[in-house]
């Protein structure tokens, strides 16, 4: 029987962001950002189905006032995700006085996904590299000048 106002931290006439995700083999639930709770997927019956809906477990002992037991939903989204495709490089070759790395990434991806870094060491500082990146339909091609005797490069997508 609530009278008065409500408690510093209480969720209620406020709206919020909720977010439940399943990503491998646990479920996270978070709460405009702050996370309430992770549990294994093996402690969750899990389907494919989405169900939002209001439930007072106490059957209705904790308001007094029912026209105040409720919860609205609004702006749900529900996706599966997909991991995207990691750029794999499949040559680097010289040509004349270029660098030529060909590469592949998905088939839906275009060449502006894509930019080259490169550095002096394996362990060095990798900057972003001027390079012309075409192609499509999952293989592409990054051309770019020599720059020193020794660079190596990576595919940023």
């Amino acid at each position: 029987s609530q009278s008065g106002t409500s408690q510093s931290g209480n969720m209620g006439v406020a709206w919020h962001s909720v977010v439940i995700t399943k990503v491998a083999d646990s479920v996270t639930w978070v709460i405009d950002g702050i996370t309430i709770a992770t549990v294994p997927t093996a402690a969750a019956t899990l389907s494919t189905n989405v169900f939002v809906g209001y439930a007072d477990q106490f059957g209705g002992t904790l308001s007094s006032v029912p026209i105040m037991s409720f919860a609205i939903v609004d702006n749900l989204r529900v996706e599966t995700l997909t991991a995207p495709t990691i750029p794999i490089i499949t040559s680097i070759q010289i040509v004349g006085g270029n660098v030529q790395i060909n590469f592949t990434g998905a088939v839906s991806d275009s060449p502006s996904a894509f930019t080259v870094r490169s550095a002096g060491t394996v362990n060095g500082a990798y900057l972003d590299t001027a390079a012309t990146i075409t192609g499509g339909s999952g293989t592409f091609q990054a051309v770019l000048p020599v720059n020193g005797q020794t660079r190596f490069y990576y595919i940023k997508r």
